[in-house]
């Protein structure tokens, strides 16, 4: 098991690289598919945001409601899938949950391997 620092480092660089996407980049990026086997770590052993195949930038809040719900049904918040607008609101809530359930999962000693079994759902 990862000892609670590395843990904690990785949390902290995964929260670091959705505040950039949504505080920094302008337009704001819509990642809409958090999950840890999206976060990598470069060749240092930072942790890193990866694999923006689902991304869009939100240019229009208002104009960005999608027929298809996209990202991993695991990790899909609620209110995303009932609404199916990626609004700035509800991509924080997403990521928010998203960030919640990658935190938790290793504490219950779970990990990747969810990612698989919410691929499945």
């Amino acid at each position: 098991m990862r000892s609670l620092d590395n843990f904690l480092h990785e949390h902290e660089g995964s929260a670091r690289g959705l505040s950039y996407l949504h505080d920094v980049c302008c337009p704001e990026i819509v990642h809409q598919d958090i999950k840890s086997s999206n976060i990598r770590r470069d060749q240092n052993l930072e942790p890193r945001v990866s694999d923006f195949g689902l991304a869009e930038f939100l240019v229009d809040e208002e104009a960005y409601i999608t027929s298809v719900v996209m990202g991993t049904f695991g990790y899909l918040a609620l209110e995303y899938l009932q609404s199916r607008r990626a609004t700035e609101k509800y991509d924080h809530a997403q990521g928010k949950f998203r960030y919640g359930v990658n935190t938790n999962l290793p504490l219950h000693g779970k990990g990747k391997e969810y990612d698989d079994c919410a691929r499945k759902l």
